[in-house]
């Protein structure tokens, strides 16, 4: 099953809904900053200071739909698009939405973690800002649960996304090892929930209600899908589907 002949008919319901709420923030960080000054940060910020933290536990949520800078904004926009709209093919939106959150929450306990205990962080409050953690979970999600799906890169040709987001992902965890690592630690965590999640999701029993074998319930699913196109599965039977795909595949 070639998840790239499909590409087309994407969903994208719950990505483009989570790149204009971070979009949406960002204008409003910027305004106001613009009338109040650039501490208003400090209320959607996240500080890694347990007791800062316990003053202002909404930050745990709102860090993670919070930009700054027009840049990190947009590479973080660019690669949740890229994989969240793959992704919302198979993944109902709320479960999409518990992703990209546990992505946000790992990515806050791994950092206030590494703030804490690493002599190079501690003693001082660092301050978390931005999607990047709830990104990696959505970018490491698509990779396990969609392998093989394929994508046109320009200069490139096809790639299996998986290759894309690893590669992504490694080169955004050598920051681990530089000057600021902080952040890098927050993108760990959200890399780890997020792989969890999806592991978690592969390894549910696929139930078949026609009680069919798998290769039968496989060609009774990819005959529905060339008579009225992918939207015409079930959530259900997408996410089974994908992974009768990968289980059956030579």
């Amino acid at each position: 099953m070639a998840w790239a002949i499909d590409r087309r008919l994407t969903q994208a319901g719950p990505a483009v809904t989570a790149v204009a709420v971070n979009a949406a923030v960002f204008v409003l960080l910027r305004i106001a900053a613009a009338v109040a000054g650039d501490g208003v940060l400090r209320w959607v910020e996240m500080p890694s200071g347990i007791g800062l933290l316990l003053s202002r536990p909404w930050t745990v949520l709102t860090y993670m739909v919070s930009q700054y800078d027009f840049f990190h904004l947009a590479v973080n926009m660019i690669w949740l698009w890229c994989f969240g709209r793959f992704l919302a093919d198979i993944m109902p939106p709320r479960r999409w939405w518990k992703l990209y959150i546990a992505g946000g929450l790992g990515g806050a306990a791994v950092f206030a973690t590494a703030c804490d205990l690493l002599p190079s962080l501690s003693g001082t409050t660092h301050w978390l800002i931005g999607s990047s953690a709830s990104v990696i979970a959505i970018v490491a999600a698509t990779a396990i649960l969609m392998p093989r799906l394929e994508v046109q890169l320009f200069m490139i040709g096809p790639l299996q996304l998986r290759w894309v987001a690893w590669i992504t992902i490694a080169l955004d965890l050598t920051g681990l090892f530089g000057v600021h690592p902080g952040a890098h630690f927050a993108h760990a965590g959200g890399l780890i929930a997020g792989g969890a999640y999806a592991l978690y999701l592969r390894r549910k029993p696929v139930h078949h209600p026609d009680g069919t074998d798998d290769r039968t319930r496989l060609d009774v699913l990819l005959d529905k899908v060339r008579r009225s196109g992918l939207g015409s599965l079930s959530m259900d039977e997408r996410r089974e589907l994908m992974r009768l795909s990968e289980r059956l595949r030579p």
